[in-house]
């Protein structure tokens, strides 16, 4: 029975430390926003927004990841698509960051 309990707990630990459960200690993924990436122009001007949260018993959440801002802080009046950047560790510090590319 410690055999087959040493087992499992050696399986688990790899499985949460060998990426088999993806964002339990470390998350750095970008996510494309939209759907029809083959008709999209390349646009060589970007403009970035971050949300940031802080969750240690209580939860902290400050600025905006809005795709508006992010345009807006670039100077970028048509928005050809945007990505979607999410970067975790342990969710304790989370940053989402919205990149926006356009003209």
């Amino acid at each position: 029975m410690k055999r087959v309990l040493r087992g499992l707990s050696s399986l688990a630990l790899a499985a949460a430390l060998g990426g088999c459960a993806p964002g339990l200690i470390y998350t750095d993924i970008t996510i494309p926003l939209d759907r029809n990436l083959d008709k999209t122009a390349a646009s060589p001007q970007t403009g970035e927004s971050d949300w940031k949260t802080f969750s240690y018993i209580v939860r902290f959440d400050w600025d905006s990841a809005a795709i508006a801002d992010a345009a807006r802080a670039a100077g970028i009046k048509e928005i050809a698509y945007a990505d979607l950047q999410i970067f975790s560790i342990l969710g304790i510090w989370e940053q989402r960051r919205a990149i926006v590319y356009g003209k």
